[in-house]
Parts: structure tokens; C-alpha cells; sequence
């Protein structure tokens, strides 16, 4: 009879790790023009180094939500806080799902980003409609136009209802 031995928790940081993160995080606030270093800097340090935990912690717009915190220079904690919670984190993993809980990414940042790429797709959809329209002009596709160009302003989409409104205006003539 075999046993298998436990599985061993994953090892704590290497304080020597630790450092080596908090100064890419530094090279990183310069990068983004920051006077200081903070907690968002960090993280996005952990994104880079560690893609897969960090895509699973903080989501397919995790990295977008933390660049723009990045562009807008908003810190979300101090340099010692991220300190201490890679000193206290188990493993990547735990350090991982403590900086998605400490910033907690306020779910109207990730909806405006879906809202965006939804937005884009609309628009690049009428464009393909436009292109066709363009190459054969026939009432079916101007149909088509008409109603997605009524689908922008009924998502709430404004600029890019009135945008393809003064496109189709003009496609008219």
C-alpha cells in the first residue's frame, strides 16, 4: 500500500519576490506619469507577471478597469498596504484575490466597458451595412439601416445614434 503525500500549501512570498515587485511597481508609476507609487501599481505588476491568476481573480475587464484607474492616476491604496497584503498573502493566488477584494472594482466601471464594446459592435455593424448599401442600393438594406440606427438611440447609445443618423442622411442623397 502507497500513500501519497499531502498536498503542501504554496509557499509564502519570498521577501526578496516582494521587492522585486513593489519596484516594477515603481518603474510602472513612472511609466503612467504618477508622482508616487501606490496600491493600482502593484496590481497591475501582479497582472502582468501572473496573466492567468490574474485574469481569474479580476475578470476579462479586470486589466482594462485597472488601466484606466492607471490613466485617471487614482490610487486605490498605499504602497504599504500592498506591502502588507503580499507579505500576508500565501501564495500568489491569495495575494491575487486580496487585491481584487481590496479594490473591489466598482461594477459601473466594468458595465460602462461592456456598455463600450457593446457600442462598438453596433457601430461596425451599420458600417457593414453602410458598405453594402453603398455597393447596391436597395430598399431591404435601408431597412436594415433604419432599424439599427433606431436600435442606438432606443440602448441609449446618443452620440452614436446621432453619428449614424447624419451618415445615413447623407447616404440618402
Amino acid at each position: 500500500m502507497t500513500t501519497t503525500p499531502p498536498a503542501m500549501a504554496p509557499a509564502q512570498l519570498e521577501q526578496d519576490e516582494i521587492e522585486a515587485i513593489i519596484e516594477l511597481a515603481r518603474a510602472e508609476a513612472t511609466r503612467w506619469n504618477d508622482r508616487s507609487t501606490n496600491l493600482t501599481h502593484v496590481a497591475y505588476v501582479l497582472g502582468q507577471l501572473f496573466r492567468n491568476d490574474f485574469d481569474r481573480h479580476f475578470g476579462k475587464f479586470g486589466r482594462i478597469v485597472l488601466e484606466g484607474l492607471l490613466r485617471a492616476h487614482r490610487s486605490c491604496g498605499s504602497i504599504k498596504r500592498a506591502q502588507t497584503m503580499l507579505e500576508s498573502a500565501s501564495s500568489i493566488d491569495d495575494a491575487m484575490r486580496s487585491f481584487h477584494e481590496y479594490l473591489a472594482f466598482p461594477e459601473i466601471l466594468v458595465e460602462d466597458m461592456e456598455q463600450e464594446a457593446h457600442e462598438a459592435w453596433m457601430v461596425r455593424l451599420i458600417q457593414d451595412r453602410f458598405n453594402a448599401y453603398a455597393r447596391r442600393r436597395n430598399n431591404e438594406t435601408l431597412d436594415e439601416l433604419y432599424v439599427l440606427i433606431a436600435a442606438l438611440k432606443v440602448a441609449g447609445l446618443e452620440d452614436a445614434h446621432q453619428a449614424m443618423k447624419a451618415q445615413l442622411l447623407e447616404a440618402r442623397r
